[in-house]
Order: C-alpha cells, then structure tokens, then sequence
C-alpha cells in the first residue's frame, strides 16, 4: 500500500491508498445512513469530504478539524494522487445526486383527482 507524508503543524500525517472494498464499503455506508450527516464536512471542500480523508489517512476527525484551507488542499491533492478510483466514484455519486435533485424539484406538483367537498347534514359525534 502506498502512502504519502503531509507535514502540518501538528505532526506528519501519512495520506494512504485505500483497497476496492474500502471504496465498496463507503459507499454501503452513504447508501445505508450509517454515515452521520455533516453539511460542513461535506462541502468545506468541493472534492473531498472531511471524512473521506479521514478514510485515506492516518489524521483524526480531530487533527482533520485542525487545519487550515492549504492544508486541506494539500492532503485532497496527496489523496487524489493516491485515491484516483475513490475520486471517479464520488464524482459519479455526485453527478447522480445531482441529476435526482434536479429531477424532483423539476416535476410538477402532483394534483388530486378527487375533489374535497364538505358534507352537508349534521357532524357526526362520536359515541359514548
């Protein structure tokens, strides 16, 4: 398994290779709800999940929380270079949530074919 160093202020962080499974399992993981939702984790970067590179390194959410902008930039880079079949994948993913997205908020607003009409006569009470 091939690994990268990437120095940050708090220590050296090693960006690893992750198996085909790993990937199988990540995306069970997304499917299923297992993974918590964490809008900011998601979208900090536009390539690459807080968690994700949490998966491909030997960094804490913790240590992950820790650094800055560049810092991330440098360890999505050593992942990316690493992790080119994790970054296809997701990109599909992404592509497809997309399109659903899209899909739903374009369809029409479902109409009824039947007609709600008050009843005429006395309400009925419930009985005792």
């Amino acid at each position: 398994m091939a690994t990268l160093p990437v120095p940050t202020p708090a220590r050296i962080l090693t960006v690893h290779e992750i198996t085909v499974q790993q990937v199988r399992d990540w995306a069970v993981s997304i499917d299923t709800g297992l993974v918590p939702l964490d809008p900011v984790g998601e979208l900090l970067h536009p390539e690459c999940a807080l968690a994700d590179l949490v998966l491909m390194s030997d960094a804490t959410p913790a240590e992950i929380e820790q650094c800055t902008s560049a810092q991330l930039d440098h360890l999505v880079a050593t992942a990316k270079a690493l992790n080119p079949h994790f970054f296809r994948v997701r990109a599909a993913l992404q592509g497809v949530a997309r399109q659903i997205s899209q899909s739903i908020s374009s369809a029409p607003a479902p109409t009824s074919s039947a007609a709600v009409t008050p009843t005429s006569g006395p309400t009925p009470t419930p009985s005792t």
